[in-house]
């Protein structure tokens, strides 16, 4: 009998009846008071209703009934942690995985607790512990992930969040971030059969073809149009918000160049090439008299265009608009976007055509360390290029023109793993500042 009005209780319970369910695991308290099942339950029902001070009084009448259920001392880790009692709950958490060590979700919370508490070496051994017990589940690769950011880790960082993503359901995640999942983690034979079946489902994909010769190790000069323009329309509404947990630095580093005195920045005659959303254009337009910007993507110009600080956008090729145009500038950027040149000299002939004597010309690269690479520019497996150094200083000046400035910097995080790359600012001809605005 007894057996039956807990059955039923439960039964109640997992119907998300919890009043009802509340009810039923009284009734069967009212004569059988010890009864340790149904006073957890009781906790567990009180918790899950918002009611952690019962269900802490619950829960330790039934763990002192009984104090050899795991399941009853995760509970109340889980309501002691609500009630903002850390070092009871740790305590309660300990004590769950020293009963049942399989209790994957009670070294995470554990690990949780013990990192917000500084225990930072317990935590990461707490983390370490889950995913052996369960590494198909993808919340202590997360976290174990983010502590390792936090301790400047960045390659285990990197790993632990390729695992994540590996670990969560296939449909979570685009094609391309689950690539470069697989490659980081050195799956190569995976993200191969991955990119094949892509491309066999959709033979003419410009992402997947692209992607195509980057594991293949071909080295084209650009990124067709195609896969700019489909990577870029599909993650336009969110481009801002994506790039500020990135932590991209692009409007920081322009901001910085425009606000030194010496260059007499007013007035200017101004073009962003790749603007994207106008972030870039953001901190160009105090200082411009006439903005435009050009981008292959519709979608990311609409979201430009919604700025109004653009005096004209144009949706085009940046290396085709340079060599078509008859305007002339006196400031041309292009942050964050030589990543999907290879080749960059034409672009480089293009924007010295198009700058006007003593103008200057911001741009940045991802850097490639590799001093032996030829031509001095590779395409990774993310899709982007990076660039060497002395071949980007030998393409500027075949066109005449002058690095004034160059920095490694993080432009943005990838994963949480910094991206190093160069920020440079280059003049035509010897004059300084914009000359023409002395006039």
């Amino acid at each position: 009998m007894t057996t039956d009005r807990l059955a039923e209780a439960q039964r109640l319970h997992l119907s998300g009846d919890l009043a009802a369910a509340e009810g039923r695991y009284r009734d069967l308290l009212r004569t059988h008071p010890e009864h340790a099942d149904a006073r957890h339950l009781l906790g567990f029902v009180l918790y899950q209703a918002g009611r952690a001070a019962e269900a802490r009084t619950e829960l330790v009448r039934a763990l002192a009934a009984d104090s050899s259920r795991p399941d009853g001392h995760f509970t109340l880790g889980l309501v002691l942690r609500q009630l903002g009692d850390p070092a009871g709950a740790i305590a309660a958490f300990e004590q769950a995985t020293r009963l049942d060590p399989s209790l994957y979700f009670a070294w995470t919370n554990l690990a949780t607790l013990q990192e917000q508490a500084g225990q930072l070496a317990a935590a990461e051994a707490s983390l370490i512990e889950a995913t052996r017990r369960d590494a198909s589940r993808p919340d202590a690769w997360y976290l174990l992930a983010a502590l390792y950011l936090r301790l400047g880790r960045f390659d285990e960082a990197r790993r632990c969040n390729d695992r994540g993503i590996l670990s969560d359901p296939p449909e979570q995640h685009p094609r391309p971030v689950r690539l470069h999942a697989l490659s980081g983690l050195d799956r190569h034979a995976e993200a191969r059969a991955l990119l094949e079946d892509w491309l066999q489902e959709k033979p003419a994909h410009p992402v997947a073809l692209h992607l195509q010769a980057a594991y293949q190790g071909a080295l084209p000069e650009r990124c067709s149009p195609g896969f700019v323009t489909a990577t870029f329309d599909r993650f336009a509404a969110s481009f801002d918000d994506t790039l500020t947990r990135l932590h991209y630095t692009g409007p920081q580093l322009v901001r910085e160049h425009l606000a030194d005195p010496d260059l007499g920045a007013s007035k200017l005659d101004v073009l962003d090439l790749g603007c994207g959303t106008g972030l870039i254009g953001v901190e160009l337009a105090p200082y411009a008299r006439d903005l435009q910007g050009v981008d292959l993507s519709a979608a990311m110009l609409a979201q430009a265009a919604a700025r109004a600080v653009y005096t004209r956008l144009q949706q085009a090729d940046l290396v085709d608009f340079l060599a078509g145009t008859d305007a002339t500038f006196d400031l041309i950027t292009c942050l964050d976007t030589c990543i999907y040149l290879g080749r960059l000299d034409t672009m480089f002939a293009g924007v010295a055509r198009c700058l006007r004597d003593g103008g200057q010309f911001l741009f940045t690269t991802e850097k490639l360390e590799d001093p032996q690479a030829v031509p001095g520019y590779h395409l990774r497996l993310s899709g982007r290029y990076a660039h060497h150094p002395a071949y980007v200083s030998a393409a500027l000046e075949d066109c005449g023109l002058q690095v004034v400035h160059c920095i490694d910097t993080t432009l943005r995080m990838e994963s949480g793993y910094p991206i190093m790359a160069q920020y440079f600012r280059v003049r035509r001809g010897p004059p300084a500042g914009y000359p023409h605005l002395a006039e």
